[in-house]
């Protein structure tokens, strides 16, 4: 297992915890660790099957520098290990570095499991309260639906 520095806002890194609690019933460093690797295997999945969130407003879609959901906090740092596997394809399918790709893997994962909780904002993070986020089932990675079922069975 390749280990992952995981360097992300403070908001995010909340996210993770509070789904490690529900998840494993505490946040220490390894069930973070296990969270965020399923919740990376969601992401990585929604990636491999094309998926992206679609941001929709009252006049139709809403193209992403437009409307984005934003983690806000200080930068944080947590670790998780990943396969060595795992870790070619978050290069390979986010087309940039390990670690870069591990975060927006993560970053990917939460938002499509907490869809319905994440505000939208726009430029210069004002608020979108109007606009919609929508992500589409099903995932082609059995793995990555794996861990969806696992993680969504604690919501």
């Amino acid at each position: 297992m390749d280990p992952i520095n995981l360097r992300v806002p403070e908001e995010l890194r909340e996210q993770v915890a509070e789904l490690a609690r529900r998840l494993e019933g505490t946040d220490g460093p390894s069930e973070m660790s296990t969270t965020a690797q399923k919740l990376i295997y969601v992401g990585l999945g929604m990636r491999k099957s094309g998926q992206e969130p679609k941001f929709e407003g009252p006049l139709g879609m809403v193209s992403r520098p437009f409307a984005g959901v934003n983690f806000a906090g200080e930068t944080v740092s947590f670790g998780t290990r990943v396969s060595t596997e795992v870790g070619e394809e978050l290069t390979e399918v986010f087309e940039t570095k390990k670690h870069p790709a591990a975060r927006e893997a993560l970053r990917v994962g939460v938002i499509y499991l907490q869809i319905e909780e994440l505000d939208i904002t726009g430029p210069a993070q004002i608020k979108r309260p109007f606009a919609k986020l929508e992500m589409e089932d099903p995932i082609d990675d059995p793995r990555a639906m794996d861990a969806l079922q696992e993680l969504r069975s604690v919501l």
